[in-house]
């Protein structure tokens, strides 16, 4: 049985986009942790480890998302997420 994955951004629910970017305004890269791209994860990372930001500050100006929104691209961890879905209701 395969169930369908569901798609959050900014913590709604969306039918999966065609194609998915990373939050930061002009960054055309695809998304890889809290809906940024590595590089841009990492620059958010540094801010919250130097004290300059919290995740949370960067969540409501909406340039992160919350922590396990990322659903992987990997086919196996797509399906391993699907299942514990279906556990979980």
């Amino acid at each position: 049985m395969r169930l369908c994955i569901e798609w959050r951004r900014n913590g709604e629910s969306m039918d999966r986009p065609e194609e998915v970017t990373c939050l930061a305004t002009t960054c055309t890269r695809e998304p890889a942790t809290r809906g940024l791209c590595r590089s841009c994860y990492e620059s958010a990372r540094r801010q919250v480890s130097l004290g300059n930001r919290t995740w949370e500050q960067l969540i409501e100006i909406g340039l992160a998302e919350p922590a396990g929104g990322t659903v992987s691209k990997n086919p196996f961890l797509q399906d391993l997420a699907a299942h514990d879905e279906m556990w979980r209701d």
